[in-house]
């Protein structure tokens, strides 16, 4: 079992903030939409969400499969000639994520939290993108998978440097370090959509 080592009154005041932050969280509301086996709303995972068939030949002891996408349920040209659209940005987490049983362990649990939570960011940035865009009917397509496009590269990039930097969770102050940052960033985020 591992244990997160306090050595510092620095490492002390990161604690304390973390867990602020991680206690707020659960109860934000995210105007992207939120999808975990399912049910719409964001929540912490648990294992029980974790439905997947282990890998025997992975190397890791447990896999988060999440999607990341739009839709536009209205795309109009108005009556005094405007474009209406109305994109949603939708952050799914699919069950076929799986853990090896042997070790479904708090930690383990809280860093493939932390995979969730940074597609929850992607979404949230790309959802403030789409808000700054002006679209144009000829266009709307191209432009929101460019939008896209580069949103799901990001998150991709940030899910390798995330499992990089934490030794996919073995290094505890990296993993404290990160699950501040998505724990700010997520308020950050969350305070801008109910500012709009």
């Amino acid at each position: 079992m591992r244990y997160l080592c306090i050595s510092s009154i620095s490492d002390l005041v990161l604690l304390k903030r973390l867990l602020f932050l991680l206690c707020f969280i659960p109860v934000c509301a995210f105007a992207q939409k939120v999808n975990i086996n399912g049910k719409e709303g964001y929540r912490k995972l648990t294992w029980e969400d974790f439905h997947g068939k282990a890998e025997k030949r992975s190397p890791y002891t447990a896999i988060t499969y999440w999607t990341l996408g739009w839709f536009n349920d209205k795309a109009e040209t108005a009556k005094d000639g405007g474009f209406v659209c109305d994109p949603q940005v939708e952050v799914c987490f699919t069950p076929d994520s799986w853990v090896n049983d042997k070790e479904c362990t708090p930690e383990l649990l809280q860093h493939e939290q932390g995979h969730m939570d940074i597609a929850v960011l992607c979404a949230a940035e790309l959802e403030q993108k789409i808000k700054s865009t002006t679209f144009r009917p000829a266009t709307f397509e191209a432009t929101m998978n460019a939008l896209y496009e580069e949103a799901l590269a990001k998150c991709q990039a940030m899910q390798a440097q995330y499992d990089e930097e934490t030794g996919h969770s073995l290094i505890p102050a990296e993993q404290a370090r990160w699950e501040n940052h998505i724990a700010q960033k997520l308020v950050h985020y969350q305070q801008l959509s109910a500012a709009n």
